[in-house]
């Protein structure tokens, strides 16, 4: 939507607001695919998943810039998000998860505070927003 964007409050809301919360919701769900593979040197596969955002952090400025040249600015935008679509669907094709699907509980909270009290998943939470 970025590339549709006239005015500043439109590209907050493209970019600020909606590629915040699904770049969050990708990375997320790719860490914990991950961590339910591997048992063993869980830390090196899950930094492994990690590093593909540095590199992606100097792939599309490259990329970016090459097609604003070419294209101009909604023209590379779209071709952007056209790239990473197609990346995003062959991930939802080859991921499988390795636990099975647990019934859904009506009854469970949305938003738990008690988890916090577990030291490492509220140190985890706090470096995951600290680095979105």
């Amino acid at each position: 939507m970025t590339s549709l964007a006239t005015e500043y409050y439109q590209i907050f809301l493209a970019q600020g607001l909606a590629f915040g919360i699904g770049a969050g919701a990708v990375f997320t769900a790719s860490t914990v695919c991950v961590g339910q593979w591997f048992l063993q040197r869980r830390g090196l596969a899950i930094g492994i998943v990690t590093t593909g955002s540095s590199l992606a952090g100097v792939i599309y400025p490259i990329f970016l810039d090459k097609l604003i040249k070419k294209v101009g600015f909604p023209g590379a935008i779209r071709y952007t998000a056209l790239l990473m679509g197609i990346l995003l669907a062959s991930s939802c094709f080859m991921i499988k998860a390795r636990l099975p699907r647990q019934k859904w509980n009506p009854n469970t909270k949305w938003f738990d505070p008690l988890l916090f009290k577990d030291k490492p998943f509220a140190l985890y939470t706090l470096g995951s927003w600290l680095v979105m």
